[in-house]
């Protein structure tokens, strides 16, 4: 998660001085990137959720909290794994929205969105 915001931080940084001598839009290489930079933020925050939801367990495991006092007793299985596809469709549809309208922004061009 730190990483890929770094290189956006990076590519943003770049992108300036690019933009700043005159450059940016000869740079092919640069425009690609910009396109495909917009999907990092949504892969940074599910590392950043997965990185937290693990990163729990420890406190389980040394003492703190016994994993059998850690378990939901409301929950059965298949609760949870209904649960957990739905969630995973919602996301993915939410995915694929934002991959259709990421498309019609890029294929419609700067200044005739609004």
């Amino acid at each position: 998660m730190v990483m890929i915001g770094m290189s956006l931080i990076l590519l943003s940084m770049l992108g300036v001085v690019f933009w700043w001598t005159g450059t940016l839009f000869q740079k092919k290489w640069m425009l690609v990137l910009f396109v495909f930079s917009v999907l990092c933020p949504q892969i940074a925050n599910q590392a950043g959720w997965i990185s937290t939801e693990v990163g729990r367990q420890p406190w389980v495991v040394y003492g703190i909290l016994k994993t059998a006092d850690a378990v939901s007793k409301t929950l059965s299985f298949q609760e949870v794994l209904v649960s957990f596809i739905m969630f995973g469709i919602v996301y993915l549809l939410l995915f694929f929205v934002f991959l259709y309208l990421l498309t019609e922004m890029v294929l419609k061009g700067p200044g005739t969105s609004g």
